[in-house]
């Protein structure tokens, strides 16, 4: 299991373990510990990452036990991300439009107050 995310998202900006570490700050080994999964992190870590690599903490912290791309080079792995980044913002997109659609259903087949 590893946060593929995360993981993708440091490969994108072209940053090493080590410089993530150094920028977050925090030990490279603990840094590697959330990267793979082992260990959650704080708040505060969390925060400093979504600000380093302009992406929801809670996209990051997904941790999957499969990677949904194939190996392949830094291209390949960036629309792999920007794909499951578009799906995700879809899902959400749905749930508000489906929501509202809820809402005005239900405000339509409210009675009416006689004046």
């Amino acid at each position: 299991m590893s946060r593929e995310t995360l993981k993708q998202a440091r490969k994108i900006q072209k940053m090493t373990q080590q410089a993530m570490a150094d920028k977050v700050p925090m030990d490279l080994g603990y840094y590697k510990k959330i990267e793979s999964g082992e260990r959650l992190g704080s708040i505060a870590i969390w925060d400093a990452l979504e600000d380093i690599l302009g992406i929801n903490q809670r996209k990051l912290r997904l941790i999957s036990s499969i990677h949904p791309c194939k190996e392949g080079n830094l291209q390949t792995h960036l629309v792999c991300l920007q794909t499951l980044l578009t799906s995700q913002k879809m899902v959400v997109d749905h749930r508000f439009h489906t929501s509202d659609k809820n809402e005005a259903l239900h405000q339509h087949s409210q009675p009416s107050a006689v004046q």
